[in-house]
């Protein structure tokens, strides 16, 4: 669009056209006639944007003709206008906004309310003159003022983007107000709300954090929040930067420790470090910055020692005409120095003291440091000089000086008197020169002058009707001393320093005049220095927070700024403004309260060790913050910031002082208009006494190492990464204690021993979270130690723990790491806990190599351990040790070692922490190979001892001369074996003894198992038999031994009495009981199937009440011989069948027959009295059965024999097996007499050849035993594998014999995957398995399909937890599952009755029931392809139905079922087997197995 200019010419004094200006006029949006400001507030902000609010309830209008043509020009306080010249000068509101990033803001105006106003014709925005301009040019773009358009066409612009400091912010615009020249119409959007989104979160901190800087966000961001998060400073942060030629810098340190005093870090360096030209001493600054975060920089010297910034940078190419061309587009200030991203934003706030000699230079120093510390205490502090340049009064310099006096501030310390050069006739006072001396003399805080300069070094000579500069004569009359004001001089070049003395060197270098000066350097725009001093006077009067000479100018500078929207004439203001002073320096708002008093706790002394203290100040206001610094060794070591309480007091603590030199350390208070105090703390020699603790810790937050001996009697605290290397003796007072923070230390060394200093134990440490203990010294006689929840200790070799008390105690909530070859223990009466409150798979106890543990005490009454840990997970060590102590276990809590390692319990109790029972978990033993447990106790658990020896290469358990009492279960043990030895098992509420998988040989010897739910129950394969002697099972609730799985019960001289079952059996067990006492059970030996031997045994069977001594089922299919056994009441009654016993064969679907039972010399003997001829193994008391008449002769080591011989032979034989060759051997003869025992079915006498086949057989599988102990444990070793290979080739050629009895085929087939179970196999064991099932898939097998299906969810468990996928406590769940699912143990245990009613019953059923029940469901079909139905044949009221896999998970759970629904259809299982469960009322009423092939 081309532009039409009409240039006029004039000059100030008079018109040279027609010009007339009216009176403002207010014009209300809302009705009220009276005038109100705008409001601009922040309603609500989030983390990605802001939402602001702009209300204008009217504006003044001024009308203005030119030539004739009415204009109206529009005015708002707060508000500019926009700024193309020669269009429509409209009202905006320039705001700065803080964003997270450098990214554009988008906005979006909501809720706006808007009036249109008519016959409006708004004033061009003209070009703004200099101060010393005398003529000016109107300029209108007619081609506009023709359109029909809207100007501006936006709300909302945002302008530039700036980096200040670390923050992003923007110059944004609201613009309210639009205005078409065709209609004349003025639209104001008088009521709205805008949000800006930023676009992105604001992020977690602000870098470079300045508390100062703080200040001016504060006051010149509108949306700035003082609460976001802030990075701290860094320990080598500091405030103020001096740079100076060096012959300055020695005479700085009075100033520089004035500074320190006053909380400014300083530092001092010459031009010889910094380079002296002005690129070089940018680029030091900037260094600064970025590394030191530092705030301030003084330049000390004049210009030709520290060159000001010549530059051109950032110059709009249509701002350079008008700004520079009288000095050739450059300009000379120090405003560059501070601006390192080029946007008229400073990242430091800098003065300068341009002085040419050390006089000069102490003048300032002197100056500086008494306005700040010793002014003259009256009221000139608060008296306000305003010179105004007489020029266009009442307009122009005399309005502004009078808007600054009129204005409506918060804090309106100050008392204005004025000087005004213009007459009294238009407001002026007639003021000279003398006017100014005057007043100085007299003493005033601030002279402000507003109007030209003239020369650089004078304010002009018509400033006032006298026609006399003010200048240097002025200046050297003045007598004013100590009262130094602060000059604000609001004009052209004043502040020019470059090869000139100007004004303000003039005032600030002399010992009297001004303390500090601040000026432009070149021309300046009259509306914009009117902006810039008022909101220096705005600033100074209403934030009283913003106190220092660079802080109150840069604040009022960027509002300025932002009020004209950087436009060129405030960018160029911001250029060539300056201080002449020290940029620190506080202004005083009020005359000086000099009743600051300050106080110290203590004194101090000389301990070669930090000490801390607590300083105090009295009279400080309510809500007044200070400055407390502590000035020591020439520098400031610590600053604190406190506010003053209801109290008028507030204290600060400084820690980690270290004193090392007597005489004194220097505390200054320093705070806003109070006079700032400094109180010596004398330091003194001081000697350790019990009688004085300090209350205040030491902070150790470096490195510290402590290499003689130490008496501390304070708290130590290490933090911040802080260590303290402690390597010799410290004695601690007894309320001293130690505590580590996170990220801290505590290396205590070989050399080192901490003990108490006093009589009373020392408190103790604590290793909070995320600290770190290093013990390899000692430590002794203290109360506690406590390694928090992700703390961490460290053991190494050397450490020794003494916890000396009763109540001494090391709790263990975090890690604890042992060293390798270091033996974790401690001396002493007290105890260590384990506390971490992770769950049961939490490992925080790790070790190296060589490492052991060893807990140990004076007896079972002394506790040196207490478990409040879900498991305490013991490492891989080399031992662990329990010994002569008492080990207590909180609720449901367990202790657990999962590798193999030697672990003994020797003379120790584990009980409860309550003394009753509180369903602790006791021990966990996983796979251990070397566990000895002797003289123990375990009592008041879920389990006395739980062990799982089963996936690991782990061995049989031993016990002996131990108790397992009131536990739920007294021993748990999964796979292997267990050996007890001289045990009592007494008082557990549901199991003694739980075995469960087991596939070893077990012996019990000495023991009582009374008082029991059950005494004994025994799960195991074919070698996992049982050898019993001495013992007694009795006055157990249930039953005294249970046994599933087809081993051997070997027992001489046991004792089973009073209980439910004496012996209750299934799946194939043989009962060899010799000289035993089964009496006064409710029935003595249940098959189910099983066998018995009980030839010339001598054994008591009577029952109580003459029930039933021998009961169920059984394979052998001949009489019974059973010589010398007692039958019932009357000791010489023989055995009659439903009167005595009660026994019926079982092979497989073959109709059941009763078995008959001849003892036709009944006799028993008491077994203490038992001749030694009788006592002999319990094959050769089998072999007595035989007639030993026509049997078939084998090869035995290339020697022929009967087969009873041979039988005997190899018994002998495998008595004296010392090699691994020796095994295999042995196994591959009794492989083959078995073998061809197996070919002899259709002999005459086969049933005694099958005898000796069945002892050969099961000697053959206690070989195994004997082998897995030969190789230590290794299930890998080769010779181990290739022995059980053997013994798995055997029973396959076994189970081809088409003569087997169905027994001996069930028997021989399920050994084949349980022996692949020894060694690990459990791919082929559980392939093997399920091939299995399919076998004994019909109903009338349920009981061995039942008895499968166990082994096969067991072993499918066991390698889901091998392979990882079920940790330890989902293993043994899956465990329970499998009992209760496949196992008929629970429906046994409901069988009590025993007459003749439930005898038919139980005859009717015998090849498909255990219970006398009906079947509560059919499965339709079974087996199936995965598609099925359940058809309910009793009442579903309040029932569900499970179905449970393999490994006990359930896959399928149907609730809540409907009375009526008597057919529930299941679909897509995958191929497998299943049991079905029924449950009502929350009890199981029928479980049934279901197949999907």
């Amino acid at each position: 669009m081309k532009k039409k200019v009409i240039i006029i010419a004039f000059i100030a004094v008079g018109a040279l056209f027609d010009l007339n200006c009216y009176a403002q006029q207010w014009i209300s949006l809302n009705g009220n006639t009276l005038p109100s400001s705008p409001i601009c507030q922040i309603v609500k902000t989030g983390k990605d944007f802001v939402d602001i609010h702009i209300q204008i309830s009217g504006f003044y209008k001024q009308d203005t003709t030119i030539d004739g043509v009415i204009f109206q020009k529009l005015y708002l306080d707060e508000f500019y206008s926009t700024q193309d010249i020669g269009l429509p000068e409209m009202p905006v509101l320039n705001k700065l906004i803080y964003k997270p990033n450098a990214n554009a803001v988008t906005a979006t105006l909501y809720n706006c309310v808007q009036d249109t106003l008519d016959k409006y014709n708004i004033y061009p925005y003209q070009q703004l003159i200099n101060d010393s301009a005398s003529i000016n040019i109107f300029e209108i773009d007619t081609n506009f003022y023709k359109q029909n358009i809207y100007y501006p066409n936006s709300n909302f612009v945002e302008n530039n983007s700036a980096l200040f400091r670390t923050l992003n912010v923007s110059s944004i615009s609201f613009q309210p107000f639009k205005f078409n020249p065709y209609t004349n119409n003025l639209v104001v959007a008088k009521n709205f709300y805008i949000r800006i989104d930023f676009g992105a979160e604001f992020g977690d901190t602000v870098k470079y954090f300045s508390r100062d800087f703080e200040e001016i966000f504060k006051n010149t961001i509108l949306n700035y929040d003082e609460n976001i998060p802030k990075q701290l400073p860094n320990e080598n942060d500091y405030n103020l930067l001096i740079i100076t030629d060096n012959q300055f810098v020695n005479i700085l340190n009075p100033l520089v420790r004035w500074k320190h005093q006053k909380g400014y870090k300083t530092k001092v360096v010459s031009t010889q470090t910094t380079g002296n030209t002005a690129v070089s001493i940018k680029d030091y600054i900037e260094n600064e910055y970025n590394m030191f975060n530092i705030e301030y920089v003084l330049l000390v010297g004049d210009a030709n020692y520290i060159p000001q910034i010549n530059s051109t940078w950032g110059i709009p190419s249509n701002c350079a005409d008008n700004w520079f061309d009288l000095y050739e587009h450059s300009y000379y200030s120090d405003f560059g120095y501070t601006d390192f991203q080029e946007d008229y934003l400073p990242e430091v706030l800098i003065g300068r003291f341009s002085v040419q000699t050390i006089t000069q230079l102490n003048n300032m120093i002197s100056k500086t440091i008494n306005y700040e510390k010793d002014p003259p205490l009256h009221d000139w502090l608060k008296k306000c000089l305003l010179i105004a340049h007489k020029q266009d009064a009442p307009n122009k310099y005399q309005k502004c000086s009078e808007d600054i006096r009129n204005g409506t501030y918060s804090n309106p310390f100050l008392t204005f008197d004025k000087a005004y050069g213009a007459s009294t006739i238009v407001g002026g006072t007639n003021a000279v020169n003398q006017t100014i001396i005057n007043a100085i003399n007299n003493g005033r805080g601030i002279v402000n002058y507003r109007g030209h300069s003239g020369d650089q070094n004078v304010w002009h000579k018509n400033w006032s009707h006298e026609g006399v500069a003010f200048g240097s004569t002025q200046i050297n009359s003045l007598n004013n001393e100590d009262e130094t004001p602060i000059i604000f001089s609001i004009s052209c070049s004043n502040g020019w320093i470059h090869n000139y003395t100007g004004l303000g060197e003039l005032f600030t270098l002399r010992s009297n005049a001004a303390v500090a000066f601040y000026g432009s350097t070149r021309s300046v725009k009259t509306i914009v220095n009117d902006k810039l001093n008022k909101e220096v006077f705005k600033t100074l009067l209403t934030n009283s927070a913003v106190k220092s000479l660079a802080n109150v100018t840069a604040t009022a500078q960027i509002n300025q700024l932002t009020h004209f929207n950087y436009n060129c004439n405030s960018k160029w203001v911001t250029r060539c403004f300056l201080w002449l002073g020290d940029p620190t320096m506080e202004i005083w708002s009020d005359i000086p309260d000099n009743n600051l008093t300050i106080s110290c706790d203590k004194s101090l002394c000389v301990t070669n060790e930090s000490t801390d203290f607590l300083v105090t100040v009295n009279n400080l206001h309510y809500g007044d913050q200070a400055v407390i610094t502590m000035f020591k060794d020439g520098e400031l070591f610590l600053k604190k910031h406190v506010t003053g309480n209801a109290s008028h007091q507030a204290s600060v603590e400084f820690e980690n002082v270290l004193v090392q030199i007597a005489g004194g350390i220097e505390i200054t208070v320093s705070s806003r208009n109070y006079l700032p105090k400094v109180l010596t703390i004398p330091v003194e020699n001081w000697v350790f006494s019990c009688d004085e603790f300090f209350p205040h810790p030491l902070i150790i937050d470096d490195y510290e190492e402590w290499l003689s001996e130490k008496q501390i009697n304070r708290n130590i605290i290490i933090k911040n990464y802080g260590v303290l290397h402690i390597n010799h003796n410290v004695l601690l007072h007894e309320n001293a204690r130690i505590t580590v923070k996170n990220g801290g230390t505590l290396q205590i060394f070989t050399n080192a021993e901490l003990k108490k200093g006093c009589t009373g134990y020392w408190s103790g440490i604590t290793i909070e979270e995320g600290g770190s203990l290093f013990l390899s010294g000692k430590i002794k006689q203290f109360d506690n130690v406590k390694i928090c929840h992700n703390g961490s200790m460290n053991f190494a070799m050397g450490y020794q723990i003494e916890l000396s008390g009763n109540d001494s105690y090391l709790n263990i909530e975090g890690n604890l790491n042992i060293n390798g070859n270091t033996t974790f223990t401690f001396t002493g009466n007290g105890y260590i806990k384990f506390s971490n409150p992770g769950p049961d798979y939490t490992y925080n106890i790790t070790a190296g190599a060589g490492a052991s543990m060893l807990f140990s005490g004076n007896g079972q009454s002394d506790k040196v351990l207490e478990i409040q840990q879900n498991t305490v997970r013991f490492p891989n060590l080399t031992s662990l040790t329990f010994e002569n102590c008492k080990i207590e276990m909180g609720y449901e809590k367990r202790m657990q070692a999962d590798h193999s390692y030697p672990v003994t319990f020797n003379n120790v109790k584990v009980t409860s922490t309550t003394g009753a029972h509180n369903n602790h978990r006791s021990f966990l033993f996983i796979g251990q190979s070397n566990v000895t447990i002797n003289n123990s106790i375990f009592e008041y658990g879920c389990y006395g001892l739980y062990g799982n020896l089963t996936w690991a290469d782990g061995a049989a358990l031993f016990i002996t001369n131990s108790t397992f009492r009131y536990n739920t279960q007294g021993i748990n043990i999964y796979g292997k074996a267990l050996n007890l030895t001289n045990c009592n098992v007494v008082n557990n509420t549901n199991y003694g003894i739980y075995c469960n998988g087991m596939s070893f040989t077990s012996d019990f010897t000495d023991c009582t198992i009374s008082n029991n739910g059950n005494g004994i129950y025994y799960f195991g394969s074919n070698g996992a038999h049982i050898n019993m002697e001495d013992t007694y099972i009795q006055s157990n609730n249930v039953d005294g031994l249970i046994t599933s799985g087809a081993f051997d019960v070997n027992m001489l001289c046991v004792d089973i009495n009073a209980n439910r079952y004496g012996i209750r059996t299934s799946n194939g067990t043989f009962i060899k009981p010799y000289t035993c006492d089964f009496s006064n059970n409710y029935n003595t030996i249940f098959l189910n199937y099983g066998y018995v031997s009980l030839y010339k045994k001598y054994n008591q069977l009577q029952a109580m009440n003459d029930n039933y001594t021998l009961y169920g089922r059984t394979p052998v299919i001949r009489p019974i011989r059973a010589e010398h056994n007692r039958w019932e009441s009357n000791q010489n009654a023989t055995p009659v069948y439903l009167d005595n016993y009660y026994l019926r064969t079982y092979q497989g679907n073959k109709p059941p027959m009763p078995v008959e039972v001849w003892d036709s010399n009944p006799l028993s003997i008491a077994c203490h009295f038992l001749p030694p001829i009788l006592i002999r193994t319990s094959s050769e008391h089998i072999l007595e059965e035989t007639t030993n008449n026509n049997l078939p002769t084998v090869t035995i080591s290339e020697q022929t024999m009967p087969l009873d011989e041979a039988v005997s032979y190899l018994q002998q034989q495998s008595k004296n097996i010392n090699s691994e060759t020796a095994f295999l051997t042995i196994i591959e003869e009794y492989s083959n007499l078995i073998s061809s025992c197996n070919t002899w079915t259709d002999s005459n006498n086969y049933s005694e050849i099958k005898l000796y086949m069945s002892i050969a057989y099961g000697d053959l599988h206690s070989i195994i035993s004997d082998f897995y102990t030969f190789v230590n444990h290794d299930k890998a070793n080769q010779s181990f594998i290739n022995g059980i290979e053997k013994i798995i080739l055997l029973n396959e050629n076994l189970v081809t014999n088409s003569n087997l009895s169905y027994t001996d085929y069930y028997e021989y087939s399920l050994d084949i995957p349980l022996l692949y179970r020894i060694i690990g196999n459990y791919d082929d064991a559980i392939s093997y398995l399920e091939n299995l099932l399919y076998d004994f898939s019909d109903e009338q097998n349920k009981s061995e399909m039942e008895h499968i299906q166990t082994w096969l969810c067991k072993i499918n468990a066991e390698k889901a937890a091998t392979e990882g996928l079920l940790n330890i406590d989902e293993f043994f769940i899956a465990i329970e599952d499998c009992e209760n699912c496949y196992s008929t143990k629970k429906s046994q245990q409901n069988i009590i009755g025993h007459n003749d009613e439930e005898v038919e019953v139980y005859d009717d059923s015998f090849n498909n029931k255990e219970l006398s029940i009906e079947n509560s469901f059919e499965i339709i079909p079974n087996p199936n392809q995965g598609n099925f139905k359940i058809k309910l044949l009793t009442s579903s009221n309040n029932c569900e139905i499970r179905i449970i896999n393999s490994v006990g998970q359930t896959v399928k759970r149907l609730t809540s079922i409907k009375e009526r629904l008597n057919e529930i259809n299941i679909t897509g299982l995958k191929t497998g087997y299943y049991k079905v469960v029924y449950i009502q009322d929350n009890e199981i009423i029928d479980t049934q197995t279901v197949i999907v092939k």
